[in-house]
């Protein structure tokens, strides 16, 4: 097994390897991510209609609940501009997913680095539709929405996780409780004027969370400029601090590892919430899924999305992401599990 990136220490495993040698673990170093190999994707089944791409790598915020800190490093690594951009004209989809898990970062050299890869996509004319993650700062330079909108982007990942000053305080947050929870609206108002439709974030259980504050959250994304929504419950991710924080505190319920890894899935209640019986969170959020995933929500924020950003093919990557996490959410609490476009506005439209 190798711990962390596989780069810095791939060599020495297939070194072993032919000795016959190999080691139980192997820890990865943090890479430099200038002259990495491109991924072979003639190895890829070829029914994959999407494809990936990374640019950068680590996060300073180390919000407690996330593992990428932990996995990649605080120090946020950007790939050269002109190999992405090789490596993005080679993929052979037209659509793709750039998989960083900040795009733009938090600084201006990587605000920069973002608007080069966008500028060099638009230069070489490279015609591909694409999304990635971001946080709340995506907006503060109405250049990288522009920019981003006009190199193909159509919606955007926002960890957004609370829309209460608490529940930021409780998982660290940082960025978002500096930006302020009042200014959300704005952010979405210029995404959505770009023409990017948004995914938001949201994580319900937090220690700060009580029965109320579900359902008020679950009421914040019906109610606000939120076009499609990931709705977790807290899931403390090996090596991240929340996880050292529950195990400490005897707050996990599922800890017959390896079999019970399968209920780390953000979806199955694995914690002793602090404010709420475990039985009341694991009812509520099964009524907030049903709620936020039914036929009619759907289709409402679609028509939503329409309207915010007059782009029918950005509105339409809502919709499907919905649909999506549907399948995947609220699977279990539906009559027909695998749902479809077809399902919700029919065959012949």
């Amino acid at each position: 097994m190798i711990i962390g990136e596989a780069e810095n220490i791939w060599q020495k495993v297939l070194q072993d390897a032919e000795k016959g040698k190999l080691k139980k673990y192997y820890y990865g170093s943090p890479a430099k991510l200038g002259r990495l190999p491109k991924a072979r994707f003639d190895l890829f089944h070829p029914a994959y209609v999407i494809g990936s791409i990374q640019t950068t790598r680590g996060c300073p915020f180390n919000c407690d609940f996330c593992t990428v800190t932990p996995f990649n490093g605080s120090q946020y690594r950007m790939r050269p501009v002109e190999e992405v951009l090789d490596e993005i004209e080679s993929l052979p989809q037209d659509k793709f997913y750039i998989i960083d898990d900040n795009l733009i970062g938090y600084s201006k050299q990587s605000v920069e680095h973002a608007k080069a890869i966008f500028r060099g996509m638009i230069e070489r004319k490279i015609n591909k539709k694409w999304w990635s993650q971001s946080s709340m700062n995506f907006a503060d330079d109405e250049e990288v929405v522009r920019l981003a909108a006009e190199s193909g982007c159509q919606i955007i990942f926002l960890g957004i996780e609370s829309e209460q000053a608490e529940g930021l305080e409780s998982t660290n947050k940082k960025l978002n409780a500096r930006m302020g929870i009042d200014k959300y609206p704005e952010v979405f108002q210029r995404i959505h004027k770009a023409g990017i439709s948004i995914i938001g974030s949201f994580i319900f259980g937090l220690d700060s969370d009580t029965e109320e504050d579900l359902r008020a959250r679950k009421d914040y994304i019906l109610n606000n400029d939120i076009d499609s929504y990931q709705t977790s419950i807290l899931t403390p991710l090996p090596g991240s601090k929340t996880y050292k924080i529950f195990e400490s505190e005897g707050r996990l319920t599922r800890t017959n590892y390896p079999y019970d890894w399968q209920y780390y899935n953000m979806q199955d209640v694995v914690i002793k919430p602090k404010k709420m019986k475990t039985e009341t969170l694991e009812k509520v959020m099964n009524e907030n899924f049903k709620e936020l995933f039914s036929k009619k929500t759907m289709l409402c924020k679609f028509m939503k999305s329409l309207r915010l950003t007059r782009n029918a093919e950005s509105a339409a990557w809502a919709l499907s992401t919905n649909i999506s996490y549907r399948n995947l959410t609220g699977a279990k609490l539906f009559d027909k599990q695998y749902f479809s476009v077809e399902d919700l506005i029919g065959k012949q439209s």
